[in-house]
């Protein structure tokens, strides 16, 4: 084997083991949620439906602390995904995407 691949290999095998190791230790947490969540939910849905930014729909503010993360879940409310079941799918991705950009 030469001598890139096996560095081709042994990163390959690192990423794994770093993407494995980061979904073993998200597993707790598959059931964890804050009240933020419900917050950024509610503003998502309401963003989805056409209300804009806000908590409840006529009522415009400012109640949330991430602006793209209400825009991922807006676009997935728009898309008719479940909502909490989205937020947390959307967020394993970017765990393990961070894991990886990491890893690499």
């Amino acid at each position: 084997m030469s001598g890139s691949n096996v560095r081709r290999t042994s990163a390959a095998l690192g990423l794994g083991l770093a993407l494995g190791l980061f979904a073993v230790l998200a597993l707790p947490f598959v059931e964890y949620r804050t009240d933020d969540t419900f917050i950024f939910l509610r503003f998502a849905s309401n963003l989805a439906g056409g209300h804009g930014f806000a908590f409840n729909p006529g009522e415009p503010v400012y109640g949330f602390t991430s602006v793209l993360w209400v825009l991922l879940l807006a676009v997935a409310a728009g898309a008719g995904l479940p909502a909490l079941a989205a937020a947390k799918g959307i967020a394993f991705l970017l765990g393990g995407a961070a894991v990886a950009g990491f890893a690499v």
